[in-house]
């Protein structure tokens, strides 16, 4: 891995680290997921074989886009400790608000808060 802007290599380790977790309504699909999207662990309970092969696949892969925004959000947050014109809502634009609810999510694209006025 490439060091961050300004060497931090605290920084690296910490983004690094990230992931995110999101659950299906009834608790019987978890999925936890990098900030890229990689799926990093995957647990199943019984009834989740009970939505039959298509829908679980397609529960699974809902879920692990919600739980990428949820990490996504939290290496946002860390960073916007470096990069004070930062604004981690605005930036992704209210996904990742419905985490935890079933709301399917959209990451949107990433923007930057306007110059201040001088």
């Amino acid at each position: 891995m490439t060091s961050s802007p300004g060497g931090d290599a605290d920084l690296d380790r910490r983004l690094a680290a990230v992931s995110g977790r999101a659950d299906n309504a009834d608790g019987s699909v978890r999925v936890t997921a990098t900030a890229h999207g990689a799926l990093v662990d995957l647990r199943l309970d019984r009834r989740a074989f009970e939505l039959g092969p298509e829908r679980l696949g397609a529960e699974i892969v809902r879920l692990t886009a919600r739980a990428a925004v949820a990490a996504l959000r939290t290496e946002l947050a860390e960073l916007a400790n470096l990069l004070p014109d930062l604004d981690v809502d605005q930036t992704l634009g209210g996904a990742g608000t419905g985490a935890g609810t079933g709301t399917d999510v959209d990451a949107g694209e990433p923007r930057r808060r306007p110059p201040r006025a001088s």
